[in-house]
């Protein structure tokens, strides 16, 4: 099951660390962009059952929305995450930078020795505190530099039903407030149903259905912490029919919209219930 990472803030980025595959990982996808500088060690990446080994220096590029974790393997790698929305560089670079760096869902660019050093002397600006009112220009600068080095450098793709399914996850993300349901996504993306929702499973372990609840019902939780009305709410996430968006929140997580509304510990509500989506 493809679990939804929350990074809240607008840009943030991790110090340099020592990792090792997840045995008991899972999964995962979140709505930032992201980079993984990886300075050495072998990096197991599994991108939505598409599974190999990738020898450092490189970096590792995803798109907000693909489906990936870092898969079991004992063999230590070291690495650096940044992770930032659209809008947080929104005017400081070149048109078309983002869609020339992630070309699709999940890239790999290989680096040599003094590509690294530059990254990482940016990527610690970043990191530094007393840069933090600076952080989106450097980021943009970063960014120049990475397509710069993508320019020549030599990147591996992901499979075409991951990337398809990661353009269906990103389509109902884009409009889960509107009506939707799995023959016309199907349609939209010329395969059947039937085709839709077994590859869509095999990568997510969710129907489309269930997934477009799921989005749903974690938009909603956030309107509702906000003050939103229950009705308000259930026709801003998709859902017009009140009754209809009443039994499904119930059925999710034991307690009406009405009486998440009014809980004192509302925000306490929001996480944990968050957590079971």
């Amino acid at each position: 099951m493809a679990k939804y990472q929350e990074y809240p803030d607008p840009f943030y980025i991790e110090q340099t660390k020592e990792s090792v595959g997840a045995p008991d990982g899972c999964y995962h996808i979140h709505d930032k962009y992201e980079i993984s500088i990886c300075r050495s060690g072998r990096v197991p990446i599994d991108t939505g059952g598409q599974a190999r080994t990738i020898d450092a220096p490189c970096l590792l590029l995803h798109r907000p929305y693909s489906i990936h974790y870092v898969s079991a393997d004992d063999t230590p790698y070291i690495r650096r995450n940044l992770y930032f929305d659209a809008d947080f560089v929104a005017g400081g670079l070149p048109p078309n930078t983002l869609e020339r760096i992630f070309l699709s869902d999940f890239g790999v660019v290989r680096l040599d020795n003094h590509v690294l050093e530059r990254l990482e002397h940016f990527a610690e600006l970043l990191y530094d505190n007393e840069n933090r009112h600076l952080a989106p220009q450097l980021l943009c600068v970063l960014l120049c530099e990475v397509k710069h080095i993508i320019s020549g450098a030599e990147r591996i793709q992901n499979s075409r039903c991951e990337i398809y399914i990661s353009d269906v996850m990103r389509y109902i993300y884009e409009h889960y407030r509107e009506p939707l349901d799995t023959p016309s996504i199907a349609k939209r993306f010329f395969v059947s149903p039937t085709k839709l929702n077994r590859d869509f499973k095999k990568y997510t372990s969710l129907t489309v259905l269930q997934y477009t609840t799921r989005v749903r019902l974690r938009a909603a939780l956030r309107l509702l912490t906000s003050g939103k009305s229950v009705e308000e709410t259930a026709r801003e996430v998709g859902l017009a029919n009140p009754s209809h968006f009443i039994r499904t929140f119930k059925e999710n997580f034991g307690i009406t919209p009405y009486r998440y509304a009014k809980a004192e510990n509302c925000l306490l509500y929001t996480s944990d219930a968050a957590d079971e989506l």
